[in-house]
């Protein structure tokens, strides 16, 4: 009788182990582009242009805080120092564009600016932001409505609308 070097469980465990050469680039390969491509968004590398304020040309405003632009885009602020009513305009809340806005340059989730807003309308004591359909329109109806801040990508702007740094 020859003496067995392994009992039927460690035989048994070894025969059903994953071996490496079960890892082939055949699972790995789709695996890693599956990450590579979920962390993109995340990186700032999956879009090329960045959202930027932007106001009417009228206004006599150079920079804005990021605090002052929450307050405007959340509809807390509604007047500008010099009276001027504030009139906000947005892209529907689904396109990459208004996500990226709020959080690149308000530092916020979409749902948490949509929270301020609900709360406003559904109490009585403000309004939504109007909501635009593309960023052509944004920029226009920025452009000739006395007292209105937007967002665009600076690359879709032109020379007769303002863009607002933030400090």
């Amino acid at each position: 009788m020859t003496p067995r070097l392994f009992t039927w469980t460690q035989t048994h465990r070894m025969r059903y182990a994953l071996q490496p050469s079960d890892l082939s680039l055949r699972y790995l390969l789709p695996l890693v582009a599956l990450l590579v491509l979920t962390m993109l968004p995340s990186l700032g590398l999956g879009s090329t242009q960045s959202p930027s304020i932007i106001v009417n040309p009228q206004l006599n405003i150079t920079n804005i805080s990021r605090n002052k632009a929450r307050s405007i885009f959340s509809m807390r602020l509604r007047e500008w120092p010099d009276g001027t009513p504030i009139v906000v305009y947005v892209l529907p809340d689904q396109t990459q564009q208004h996500r990226d806005f709020v959080q690149k340059i308000l530092a916020m989730f979409p749902h948490q600016l949509r929270r301020h807003w609900d709360r406003y309308v559904y109490t009585g004591i403000g309004q939504a932001p109007i909501e635009v359909a593309t960023n052509s329109e944004m920029v226009e109806r920025v452009n000739n409505t006395a007292g209105a801040i937007g967002y665009a990508e600076e690359e879709s702007t032109d020379a007769k609308i303002r863009i607002v740094p933030l400090d």
